[in-house]
């Protein structure tokens, strides 16, 4: 028995000191961890906190609220230049104008015609009939590139040449004709 008794107390001592390995490698590996979950706490934190000390949720709660905004002045914006293109196609865009010789005894085409049109060829043609002794002014209205009233060649040849000249004003270019 007491080699027995000899036997366990070597056993004991070996499982001792096995178990003391065994528990310092734990205690080593729990401080590794230790250190690094400690590590990525303060990388966490840093990320979390912006340049100037923000933390990113209220990073991304500040960009939301621009991005809403910026979102709403953009619709705005839309809504003028409709507004915008609504009050341009009322707007003189289409423009004319045919100097001639109302009177035989008269040179230096002293009367003329001007067509004042918008995008849908509506609007009026001004003519002035100028003479030695008097001057005389007449307006028609155009609808549609048509008028009413019945239109002297020059007042047709204005409105012609008005009708025609968008394309010329893109550019910014009047065309004015004879």
């Amino acid at each position: 028995m007491s080699v027995l008794n000899a036997a366990m107390s070597n056993l004991q001592s070996y499982l001792f000191i096995g178990y003391g390995i065994i528990i310092f490698i734990l205690l080593i590996l729990i401080i590794t961890m230790k250190l690094d979950i400690s590590n990525m706490q303060q990388r966490y934190k840093r990320m979390m906190a912006g340049s100037s000390g923000e933390s990113l949720e209220d990073l991304f709660t500040r960009s939301t609220d621009e991005i809403s905004r910026f979102s709403s002045e953009q619709k705005d914006v839309v809504a003028n230049v409709q507004r915008m293109d609504e009050l341009l196609s009322k707007a003189i865009t289409r423009v004319a104008v045919v100097k001639f010789d109302a009177f035989p005894d008269t040179t230096s085409d002293m009367s003329y015609c001007v067509a004042l049109l918008d995008d849908n060829n509506s609007g009026v043609i001004i003519s002035a009939i100028n003479g030695r002794d008097e001057s005389r002014s007449y307006a028609k209205p155009i609808e549609n590139g048509t008028s009413e009233y019945k239109l002297t060649k020059e007042e047709e040849q204005a409105l012609r040449e008005a009708t025609g000249t968008m394309k010329n004003l893109k550019g910014g270019k009047f065309k004015f004709g004879k």
